[in-house]
């Protein structure tokens, strides 16, 4: 689990969060949060949504009440359910 060491870390006058952990799931990432996919799960239908290891996602929404995950990737926003988001693993040391 992602521990939020610094929620003001400043670079570029931009406000980040840094984690303690690099590698975390995508449903426990924040609204404008980004990260480097690392691992998808093989034999899904991710891959052709353009959830690929090696590209850049970013958190554009998150639904209240366990509700979809709005993911920018490759200039698209893609929607996905938070089970579906618990098992894309992303490295958010950026």
């Amino acid at each position: 689990m992602a521990v939020e060491v610094n929620r003001l870390r400043k670079s570029n006058n931009i406000t980040k969060k840094v984690y303690r952990f690099s590698n975390i799931s995508l449903k426990q990432l924040t609204c404008g949060d980004e990260g480097t996919i690392v691992n998808v799960p093989s034999g899904s239908h991710l891959a052709s949504l353009g959830f690929r290891i090696n590209k850049t996602v970013t958190i554009m929404a998150k639904g209240i009440l366990n509700g979809p995950i709005l993911c920018s990737i490759d200039g698209r926003n893609i929607a996905l359910g938070q089970k579906v988001a618990q098992y894309i693993i992303v490295d958010c040391s950026n």
